[in-house]
């Protein structure tokens, strides 16, 4: 059973899940509310949303549920619904966020393994989900309906890892897809057009697209050998030179603290290190964690979350 421990404003929570915490996700609903959903690898296969104020379980999946095991989640916000998708080897299963029923399997959310999902708002209005596809492909979806939103994108030679999506000022919504091929891709969100292409030194584990209300959109990966390499998302040049980690990338984020953006990614050894996200500096690297969440409040705090190897959650304010 898990269990709470509070350190001042800190709280740990206590063997949160049988497994290492995987994945781990954090997003703001309306008014001052949170989402903060956890999963679990082998042998719990289920997962769970806390409440970040009392970490009391709010819901969880039943045993048997996420058989197929789960990658990514993302959430999406639209016609009054908050809808959670989780990536599985069956495709993306989707949920009410609030109190985390199943929502109806649709075919097109089941073209097979989908190693990551996020989502974003189109121009239209409507909520697109986007799925990393295990045969090469990326996949767009209508977050509310589960329908296909035009042809999948192709034009990874391998398996595609890890998708993000946002809208960067002055070129609209993209898409960027990363996967074994070594190759970052950015799409035109709404057309599906190819808009650049990057090759990096390996396989690449993770991606992350951050856009600040001012300042540089940065897009990030991660590969294999724990390198990091960043561009400006508006015009596609290198922000520096690779970042040498050391270690290898389990999960990243980012967030701006006090405007200042943070790139936070964690590591398989269970380090958290903060670099600062246009000029690689490392600004810190005294968090432990194996997965890692972040989100900016209302207030200017910010929220966040470590998943750790022993099954548990560590959730901290920084202001």
């Amino acid at each position: 059973m898990a269990r709470i421990v509070h350190h001042g404003q800190d709280m740990s929570i206590v063997s949160a899940h049988e497994g290492i915490v995987w994945p781990l996700f954090l997003a703001g609903l309306s008014g001052e509310e949170t989402l903060l959903v956890s999963g679990a690898a082998h042998p719990d296969h289920q997962l769970r949303r806390w409440d970040v104020a009392t970490g009391e379980v709010l819901w969880e999946t039943r045993d048997g549920e996420l058989y197929h095991g789960c990658f990514g989640l993302a959430l999406s916000l639209g016609d009054g619904k908050q809808i959670l998708a989780a990536a599985t080897e069956n495709g993306v299963q989707r949920r009410d966020a609030s109190t985390g029923s199943p929502l109806p399997d649709m075919p097109d959310l089941t073209p097979g393994t989908i190693w990551s999902v996020d989502s974003c708002a189109m121009g239209d209005g409507r909520v697109m989900l986007i799925g990393a596809g295990n045969d090469h492909l990326v996949y767009r979806w209508d977050a509310i309906t589960g329908t296909a939103l035009g042809a999948p994108l192709s034009g990874h030679g391998s398996s595609v890892k890890c998708v993000k999506a946002d809208r960067v000022p002055g070129r609209g919504l993209l898409i960027a897809s990363a996967g074994d091929d070594g190759t970052v891709c950015l799409w035109d969100g709404d057309s599906g057009k190819s808009r650049s292409t990057f090759a990096v030194g390996g396989e690449v584990m993770d991606i992350d697209l951050f856009v600040p209300r001012a300042g540089i959109p940065v897009l990030t990966c991660a590969d294999i050998d724990g390198v990091l390499y960043r561009w400006n998302a508006a015009s596609g040049e290198p922000l520096g030179q690779p970042i040498e980690t050391g270690d290898r990338v389990g999960s990243l984020t980012s967030v701006a603290v006090a405007d200042e953006p943070r790139l936070l990614v964690s590591s398989e050894s269970g380090v958290v290190r903060q670099w600062h996200a246009t000029t690689g500096r490392l600004l810190d690297d005294s968090i432990h964690g194996i997965s890692v969440a972040a989100l900016a409040r209302p207030d200017g705090s910010i929220i966040l979350a470590t998943g750790l190897v022993d099954g548990g959650i560590h959730i901290r304010t920084l202001s």
